[in-house]
C-alpha cells in the first residue's frame, strides 16, 4: 500500500491556504458569537448595592505590551461587599467574565455604595455594574472575519484557476 503524496503544486498550496483562512474566519466568528452571548447574559443579571471596602492603585513589575520591557505597571485593587438573599459576599472583580469595560477608582471612594451585577445562579460571581455594550467593541471581529473570508475566497479563486490551467495543459 502506498502513502498518499502531498500535493505541492500551486493549486494544492493555494487551496490549503484558503482552507486555513476560512477555518480562522470560522473561529473568529465563533469567538465573536461567544463574546456577544456573554455580554447579553451579563447584562441580564440583577444588580445590588455594594459597599466599597478597598479602592486604590498599586504597581507591580510587568511586561509593557507596547515596549515589551519589564517595568512598573498600575493595577486597581478593588474590594466590595454585597448581600443577596440575606447572605453576605465579598467581590474583587471589576469586569464580569472579562467582557471589557473601564472603572475609575475615583468614582467610588472607600465606604461609598456602588451597584454590582451578580450571577443569579451563583451570587458569589459578581462585578461592578457598567455599561458593557458601550465599553466593548465587537466590530473589529466582524472586520477580521470579513477580511479572512475575502482573502480565502481570492486565494481559492487563484487555486481554482491554476488547477484549471493545469488540467487544460494535461489534456
Amino acid at each position: 500500500m502506498s502513502a498518499k503524496r502531498i500535493d505541492w503544486t500551486v493549486p494544492g498550496i493555494l487551496g490549503g491556504l484558503a482552507a486555513i483562512l476560512w477555518l480562522m474566519a470560522a473561529g473568529a466568528a465563533a469567538f465573536n458569537s461567544y463574546l456577544s452571548g456573554t455580554v447579553e447574559r451579563v447584562e441580564a443579571w440583577p444588580t445590588t448595592e455594594a459597599t466599597v471596602l478597598e479602592n486604590h492603585w498599586e504597581t507591580y513589575q510587568g511586561r509593557n505590551p507596547n515596549s515589551g520591557k519589564i517595568e512598573p505597571m498600575p493595577i486597581l485593587k478593588l474590594e466590595y461587599s454585597y448581600e443577596v438573599g440575606g447572605k453576605s459576599y465579598t467581590g474583587k472583580k471589576i469586569n464580569v467574565d472579562r467582557t471589557g469595560g473601564r472603572f475609575v477608582d475615583t468614582d467610588y471612594p472607600v465606604g461609598s455604595r456602588m451597584p454590582v451585577r451578580y450571577d443569579p445562579t451563583d451570587p458569589s460571581i459578581a462585578g461592578v455594574k457598567m455599561d458593557i455594550e458601550n465599553e466593548m467593541s465587537l466590530g473589529w471581529f466582524s472586520y477580521l472575519i470579513g477580511a479572512l473570508t475575502t482573502l480565502g475566497a481570492v486565494i481559492a479563486g487563484f487555486a481554482l484557476r491554476s488547477w484549471m490551467r493545469q488540467r487544460a495543459s494535461q489534456a
